[in-house]
């Protein structure tokens, strides 16, 4: 059934449906000249903050934010750039759940990526990767009872993933890009559905993601590195000695599961 209001759907990423750049985990700075500087920028858990996410690419270095609107399939309404040839962006994962702007900050960072998949390197967060447990805790009781359905993505959301005012922040999020229009609760649960659907904003980040990358002598992830979980790759026993290895191991394994 179709919603009563034509949400975000209109830009989702249709246009982006190509193959995914090849998985780096290693990168080497590029120097045109001896002695030249490349800028690292790095931004991580905007969780859904789209003022918040603004505002930090206003006081980049790296990067600069081009709004504008967009009735495009392919085309952000906000759109990152680098400011300089060179430099490398990282974003360190958790795209949404706390804001309206989980959708806007995505097809950002997916559009970016696509763009520079050299230079740009986008991390899954758990926020991210927990997304697709909506594909069998949501999504199958909604397609029995939409009712049913509908309360389960909020329980969801509340209780699994600690982001009890996601359901009414995407209601928000919905209604401003169709003002005036009947945003029921309905139309808030599809527009979870469609975001895990192929195509949609977080499988299409997830798609492009990666667990870890190492930048010359620095290695980014989300979250933290345990004595217990070092050199580990889940579903095998193998324990990696060499960090480079040990990534490039883990992003197959992401790879992988995504595919």
């Amino acid at each position: 059934r179709s919603p009563s209001v034509k949400y975000c759907l209109r830009r989702n990423l249709s246009g982006h449906k190509v193959s995914r750049p090849q998985m780096i985990s290693d990168v080497r700075l590029k120097r045109t000249r001896p002695g030249d500087v490349v800028r690292i920028g790095h931004m991580t858990d905007l969780e859904g903050h789209l003022e918040f996410f603004k505002r930090s690419v206003r006081l980049s270095s790296v990067l600069e934010l081009r709004e504008q609107e967009s009735s495009s399939s392919s085309s952000p309404s906000c759109r990152l750039e680098f400011i300089r040839e060179n430099d490398i962006f990282v974003f360190g994962g958790d795209v949404c759940d706390h804001g309206v702007g989980d959708q806007i900050i995505a097809e950002s960072l997916i559009d970016f990526k696509l763009r520079h998949p050299e230079r740009v390197f986008l991390l899954a967060g758990n926020r991210d990767i927990n997304k697709m447990q909506l594909t069998s805790s949501v999504v199958p009781y909604f397609l029995e009872n939409e009712k049913v359905g509908i309360e389960k993505l909020k329980h969801f959301l509340k209780r699994k993933l600690n982001c009890p005012n996601a359901f009414e922040l995407r209601r928000k999020a919905l209604k401003a890009v169709s003002p005036g229009e009947e945003v029921d609760d309905l139309a808030v649960t599809l527009s979870f559905i469609e975001s895990v659907k192929p195509g949609g904003f977080m499988t299409e980040y997830l798609r492009l993601a990666q667990l870890g990358v190492v930048i010359e002598d620095t290695l980014y992830v989300h979250g933290a590195i345990t004595e217990k979980s070092v050199g580990t790759v889940p579903r095998t026993e193998k324990v990696y000695s060499n960090l480079r290895k040990w990534i490039q191991a883990l992003n197959e394994f992401a790879e992988q599961e995504v595919t």
